[in-house]
């Protein structure tokens, strides 16, 4: 049993020293090209906002820098015929919403790191699970900023039916831990995608030099093979 703990620490010592690394050459890429990445899915979101709720219409998005930080903005224009909690009308009033860019980031960085430095991975199988999870992360972000900025508007007015509701929710979701926790399931669903694959006939009868299916990292002659 002493020696089963110590392989384990062991391997989160290897993951730890494989992860860290990672972690900060990806946070770096962000850092450098995440304005890039943001403007690429900011016509997503507006066209997202525009398609789901027809009471808005968004006139113009960006980045701009507010106290030495990139924001993402939209400026936004009521239709809806509604008042505020204080019965002042906002019907055709434009409202112009920003957001710390880096939030936009924060999943991508937590996946790339994870798949990157995931232990018992090919370098194939590194660049599959990148591939697959891009959807995924296109996804999740595609829930978490429309429903942020369209709660932003709301927050001022009375919560009438089940969609704002839910609405709501989403935004205390994704505001207090919600973008990490669906960061570490598209992590999860990626890993078990290419563990399926691996079940594939090809996989099942692996050459000598071909990675052992069990996931050890290993060559398959120096694991399982014997």
């Amino acid at each position: 049993m002493k020696k089963e703990i110590k392989n384990h620490s062991t391997s989160a010592l290897k993951f730890s020293a494989r992860f860290i690394p990672v972690f900060l050459l990806v946070t770096l890429f962000y850092y450098v090209a995440g304005p890039l990445y943001a403007r690429i899915l900011l016509p997503l979101f507006a066209f997202e906002i525009e398609m789901v709720h027809p009471g808005y219409e968004v006139l113009s998005f960006g980045i701009e820098k507010l106290d030495e930080c990139d924001h993402v903005y939209y400026v936004i224009k009521i239709k809806r015929p509604i008042v505020n909690r204080i019965g002042i009308p906002l019907y055709n009033k434009e409202i112009k919403l920003n957001l710390v860019a880096s939030a936009l980031y924060i999943q991508p960085i937590i996946i790339f790191s994870l798949l990157f430095s995931w232990p018992g991975l090919s370098f194939r199988e590194r660049l599959k699970a990148a591939l697959i999870s891009a959807p995924l992360l296109i996804a999740t972000a595609s829930v978490d900023i429309p429903a942020f900025f369209v709660s932003r508007i709301e927050k001022s007015f009375p919560v009438d039916s089940l969609s704002e509701q839910i609405r709501i929710m989403l935004h205390n979701f994704f505001s207090n831990g919600g973008r990490q926790f669906l960061a570490l399931l598209v992590v999860l669903i990626t890993i078990g995608l290419i563990r399926i694959m691996r079940t594939s006939p090809e996989i099942l009868d692996p050459g000598p030099n071909d990675l052992c299916p069990c996931g050890s990292g290993k060559k398959y002659k120096r694991c399982c093979m014997k």
